[in-house]
């Protein structure tokens, strides 16, 4: 009960956002095959079936991503839950309430001497931590989360965060241990190789740059931090070679050329504007918005970042912890990495596309815990009035967000419903196929292989 009473508002309060997530799950996402996820059936399901499936089929590539917890999980799935597509939606979720749990017990550890002196500390603790909690719990995730890929990405996510946490521990106790180091670069290559396509970039980028800092700002011997960074940096290496052998050379889906001339004339920092403004702004409304206002806003955005980085250095908050420089670092470094792999693809309206809210959530996540932190923290006017503020503007942003996804979330999961119906007709037009959001061979091909093993939609078929 004291425990309850010392963490009562955190924990009702996740249990809304827990508890609202897996009722717009409810709204929006079906039992269904749908997407890219139409590739995998045809990759697995006959060998599954057949008992054929070798531990190739499971690292298959395509475009340069590998996930092979994904389809290891999809063959479990096609063996003996006949393809239920809806228990990894409602699974990311709770994985999402796993990734708002660890930060939460990051942040008492943090504030665990700052409140004493603070009045009603305790409780502005728990109330400051609610916008952490939104960002999270951002919706601007929907296509993600009301997909089968919800589970495995949250995973990811969440595997991600634990590893920024080691990091955060193992400088913060300032002995540059080489075996406590080389530990959390094991975990981060298996990974790495199991669940993270081609996100881990970003997130091996992030603690190189939380490397690069504490280099300097915290004190040691030089060559102990050298051989502490190396022992992380080998295993993630050793990783990065087996996840890229065999791979073809030009599977990255990535154009060198057209990323410099991007950079050339201007185009790559107006996409960074884009996918700021999409991680936040529900792509039904960016759709509508112009060029200059996506611009406007962006820059509005980048102000918002630059104003946490500033505080954040200028406090010297990485002296309690590193974690928001982590995900920060990670959020902005996927953006790049994002554009050099989507932009040669498809055009900069692309690029808010609610899929790579997932990325870029981070930063926002990050950006709350620093001004949070700042406004019980430091007494100075100015400073509480400043973090305050932004705080206030992302988390009403999010709302904002949240709210125009729940009010579309039906229709996107009646739009669902009228692709069970047409999987149940007997002849199925082209037009009809191209709902389904993937190539017409892969989707005809799949829907003949989910018959003929009577999965999904199509198990019992006999007994209708």
């Amino acid at each position: 009960m004291k425990f309850v009473r010392s963490h009562f508002i955190f924990i009702i309060s996740i249990l809304i956002c827990v508890l609202l997530g897996l009722y717009y799950v409810r709204l929006s996402a079906r039992d269904l095959v749908f997407m890219d996820y139409w590739r995998n059936i045809v990759q697995l399901v006959q060998p599954v079936m057949e008992g054929k499936c070798r531990i190739e089929l499971l690292w298959n590539s395509s475009i340069g991503q590998r996930n092979f917890l994904q389809l290891f999980l999809l063959t479990l799935n096609i063996k003996y839950l006949n393809l239920n597509c809806i228990w990894e939606v409602y699974a990311g979720i709770l994985v999402m309430g796993a990734s708002t749990i660890l930060l939460y017990y990051i942040w008492n550890k943090v504030l665990k001497e700052q409140i004493k002196n603070i009045k009603c500390g305790i409780t502005l603790k728990q109330l400051c931590f609610i916008p952490i909690i939104l960002m999270i719990f951002n919706l601007n995730q929907w296509e993600i989360l009301s997909l089968q890929f919800s589970f495995v990405f949250m995973l990811r996510i969440l595997s991600y965060l634990a590893i920024f946490v080691l990091i955060d521990n193992a400088l913060n106790e300032k002995k540059w241990s080489v075996f406590r180091f080389g530990i959390v670069g094991v975990f981060a290559g298996i990974v790495i190789c199991l669940l993270s396509q081609l996100y881990f970039p970003g997130m091996v980028i992030a603690i190189v740059c939380s490397f690069v800092f504490a280099f300097w700002l915290i004190p040691g011997s030089m060559k102990q931090k050298i051989k502490a960074y190396l022992a992380f940096l080998l295993p993630c290496a050793i990783s990065t070679i087996f996840y890229f052998w065999g791979m073809p050379s030009d599977s990255s889906g990535g154009n060198l050329g057209y990323f410099i001339q991007i950079i050339l004339n201007g185009s790559f920092f107006v996409g960074i504007l884009y996918m700021l403004v999409g991680s936040v702004v529900p792509q039904t409304i960016t759709e509508t918005m112009s060029t200059e206002l996506i611009i406007v806003c962006g820059l509005f955005l980048l102000i918002i970042i630059l104003i946490a980085v500033i505080l954040y250095f200028h406090f010297q908050i990485y002296k309690k912890t590193w974690l928001p420089l982590l995900m920060a670092s990670y959020g902005i470094v996927s953006i790049p990495i994002i554009i050099y792999g989507r932009a040669g693809m498809y055009s900069l309206n692309y690029l808010t596309s609610s899929r790579y809210a997932c990325e870029s959530t981070l930063i926002w996540v990050a950006c709350a815990f620093i001004f949070a932190y700042s406004a019980i923290v430091y007494s100075k006017p100015s400073v509480r009035i400043v973090a305050w503020t932004c705080m206030l503007s992302i988390s009403l942003t999010i709302l904002h967000a949240d709210y125009s996804e729940f009010k579309i979330a039906p229709y996107r999961g009646a739009y669902k419903d009228n692709l069970i119906q047409i999987l149940k007709k007997e002849e199925i037009s082209s037009e009809d196929v191209a709902l389904f959001q993937a190539p017409e061979d892969m989707v005809r091909n799949g829907i003949g292989l989910l018959k003929k093993y009577q999965l999904n939609i199509y198990q019992n078929i006999d007994k209708r």
